[in-house]
């Protein structure tokens, strides 16, 4: 069987620092189906040398102001040509050898979404989390208040025949837009676990998750609340009875 395409996206402001590492994370797997795909969004520090560095790696990439993450990442996802496709941010990186186990896992079911295990770091500390994420489903997605009830994003593959089922991202968002992509391929396909550590996410004073998630939950409740409209009255009570015994086991535990 022939190699599946994967394509990937990166999106990236004012990430030079960064955005090397990221490259090279992806051109090092030594993949030979490759379509790497670059959008900044009009960066003002070394980022474009570093794009002209390895431009010859890259199938695109261009650097030009935009409307944000959301944007820039529907502009690479609209010309991805990929089998599989996936984003990876210009802070983050691939583990070595990931592509090949995407590759056998998506043999294995080409509609699946595949999610695999991911490293968090902490800028200028050595402390390091592993997330090794349970499948997601739509019940589990809606459930925003749960510790890792969102499946780390750099280590989320999926079929391109499933993004064209659901579409490409909502560009209202800015926090969020991963959640509701996830939401809307759980109601039309499975998610599947790929037990290997496929990504390294690294979380710092520049990054949206390096200043706290308040601003993501307010994203994630206005977004699975809308989501939550569409389903029967039973599956309603069950979420709302779950958010509100959360809430209290929280106050109780905050008594003690």
């Amino acid at each position: 069987m022939a190699k599946p395409k994967i394509s990937i996206v990166t999106p990236s402001f004012n990430q030079g620092k960064f955005l090397e590492r990221s490259i090279l994370s992806v051109i090092d797997q030594g993949y030979s189906e490759l379509e790497y795909i670059v959008i900044d969004g009009g960066s003002l520090d070394e980022s474009v040398v570093v794009l002209r560095k390895y431009e010859k790696y890259l199938a695109y990439w261009v650097s030009e102001s935009d409307r944000g993450q959301s944007h820039a990442l529907n502009k690479g996802l609209a010309m991805a040509t990929g089998d599989i496709v996936s984003w990876l941010g210009a802070d983050d990186w691939y583990e070595p050898g990931c592509f090949e186990n995407i590759a056998k896992a998506y043999a294995q079911g080409t509609t699946d979404i595949l999610v695999g295990d991911c490293v968090v770091h902490y800028a200028n500390t050595s402390k390091e989390v592993l997330l090794s994420p349970d499948c997601p489903t739509f019940s589990s997605l809606l459930r925003y208040w749960r510790p890792q009830f969102c499946p780390p994003q750099p280590s989320i593959f999926f079929p391109r025949s499933e993004l064209d089922k659901v579409g490409l991202l909502d560009e209202t968002l800015h926090y969020g837009m991963d959640l509701d992509l996830w939401l809307r391929l759980s109601l039309s396909s499975r998610f599947r676990h790929v037990s290997s550590v496929l990504s390294h996410y690294l979380i710092h004073e520049d990054s949206k998750s390096g200043s706290g998630f308040n601003k993501f939950r307010t994203e994630w409740r206005m977004i699975t609340r809308k989501y939550l409209s569409t389903t029967s009255s039973m599956t309603r009570a069950g979420y709302y009875f779950d958010f509100y015994l959360d809430r209290l086991k929280r106050k109780f535990r905050s008594k003690k």
